[in-house]
């Protein structure tokens, strides 16, 4: 739950706010590109969600992490994006990585939490989910007023996602988890 809560902090304003900022004041970008660039994203969680609906992820705790750590990645590298294709490949890239840490994660919290708590833990898992992000886009548009650049603000969180998710790596219960079906013993 810290882990939701500190991700979508620093990726859902920076990206939801940035992506406009990016097309229109670095590219000169149109409505179009701004377009291109969500299609992308749309495109990129549909070839995610079709890779998790064909393969069996073996540990997908760590496929959790990987994903993670690839979603701080490129989010980073879309700062420094030189071109509107470069942006919407990296922006469908990041859609795509969002499907493998987000399907598997919700499998393990219903799977970890005992039956009686599944609502109210589904509940506070939306409530931190959703109700972060007016934070989120409040932080992100104060420090767009303070002059930093959105590039600067993408790369800064871009680097945040990554570090938290390497952090996780030490989280043994996250790692070793394994969908029920698949476990031994």
């Amino acid at each position: 739950m810290v882990m939701a809560f500190f991700l979508n902090f620093f990726f859902s304003g920076p990206l939801s706010i940035g992506l406009p900022v990016i097309v229109k004041d670095v590219f000169h970008g149109t409505a179009g590109s701004l377009a291109t660039v969500e299609v992308s994203m749309g495109i990129g969680a549909l070839i995610g969600g079709a890779i998790l609906a064909t393969v069996t992820l073996k540990k997908p705790g760590k496929a959790m992490i990987a994903g993670l750590i690839a979603l701080g990645v490129f989010f980073m590298v879309a700062g420094f994006a030189g071109n509107l294709w470069h942006l919407a490949a990296l922006v469908a890239l990041m859609a795509l990585v969002t499907q493998i840490v987000n399907i598997p994660l919700m499998t393990m919290l219903q799977q970890t939490t005992p039956k009686k708590m599944l609502g109210r833990m589904m509940s506070f898992l939306m409530t931190v989910s959703t109700g972060l992000v007016p934070v989120s886009y409040a932080t992100t548009a104060f420090l767009l007023a303070t002059g930093i650049s959105m590039q600067t603000i993408i790369i800064i969180s871009g680097v945040v996602v990554t570090l938290l998710a390497v952090y996780q790596l030490k989280n043994k219960r996250l790692v070793g988890f394994t969908f029920e079906g698949e476990r031994r013993g």
